[in-house]
């Protein structure tokens, strides 16, 4: 298990299979770096997409990848919630608020939804963004950002997110041509409810889930070193390799660059790795 923070990543030189928490790194420079090792040493690295691996989002993309909803018209993620610095207490407890460290929830957070969103509807063409932080003491902490972008294959793609909302609520939406499926929940990453309704159904169904990301009860990282695990005993495919991690900072750093230019800005440019 790798587990440096954003701006240690770069140190690893292991041939074995890793397991490396996202972001890979904070900027493309030490992704680079981290790219290269791997290639050097034919290191096989599986980067810490927690959420991927939990079985609400793991039921929901299966629905998905039935083609039941139809091609991808309009993904729309909204996960609003106290966090990292909320109200400027507890600056301490994580290295997210650390005046050194701080890569802001752009990069380190919305991480995730890249991985969930390009999983269930392909990579991203154009990004757009603008994001904001509340915490003066902290100014590259960004705690607030809303995302606009347009996907290969012409649908498109919302992201708003919040590390400084009082009320805890979220939804990730796939709306295709012929239904569409949302995961809800009260908190930012809380997967209650899967709801979903095809053009031929007379009324939606719904999975009620116990899938918690509170940190005493939840099970949310045992997932992911489930499939860790499965992979090092099993010899199964890693489904989030380091092109992956490396994607989702391409994705972050176009829309950072979106936010402080003002300008849409066109992915391939920052070098998305395809598999």
């Amino acid at each position: 298990m790798i587990g440096f923070d954003s701006t240690c990543h770069s140190y690893l030189n292991t041939p074995a299979i890793s397991s490396m928490e996202k972001p890979v790194s904070a900027t493309w420079e030490d992704a680079m770096k981290i790219k290269h090792m791997a290639d050097e040493y034919d290191a096989k690295i599986m980067i810490g997409f927690a959420h991927y691996y939990r079985p609400a989002y793991r039921k929901m993309l299966e629905l998905v990848r039935t083609g039941m909803f139809g091609r991808p018209v309009n993904i729309a993620f909204s996960r609003l919630s106290p966090g990292f610095g909320f109200h400027a207490k507890n600056m301490t407890a994580s290295w997210r608020t650390d005046p050194n460290l701080a890569c802001g929830m752009t990069i380190e957070s919305v991480s995730h939804d890249w991985k969930l969103i390009t999983a269930m509807a392909g990579s991203f063409e154009t990004i757009s963004c603008n994001y904001t932080g509340t915490l003066e003491s902290v100014p590259r902490f960004d705690n607030h950002t809303s995302i606009s972008a347009r996907l290969k294959n012409g649908a498109i793609a919302t992201i708003a997110a919040s590390w400084a909302c009082d009320i805890p609520r979220c939804s990730r939406a796939y709306i295709g041509d012929k239904g569409s499926i949302f995961l809800t929940g009260e908190g930012m990453f809380e997967f209650t409810d899967l709801t979903w309704k095809t053009e031929d159904m007379p009324y939606a169904e719904t999975l009620r889930f116990n899938d918690s990301y509170d940190h005493a009860t939840g099970d949310v990282i045992y997932y992911a070193h489930e499939a860790f695990q499965d992979c090092l005993k099993n010899g199964k495919p890693i489904e989030t390799p380091l092109s992956d991690g490396i994607s989702a900072l391409a994705y972050s750093l176009a829309a950072k660059k979106s936010s402080e230019e003002q300008i849409t800005v066109h992915v391939p440019e920052w070098g998305v790795i395809e598999e």
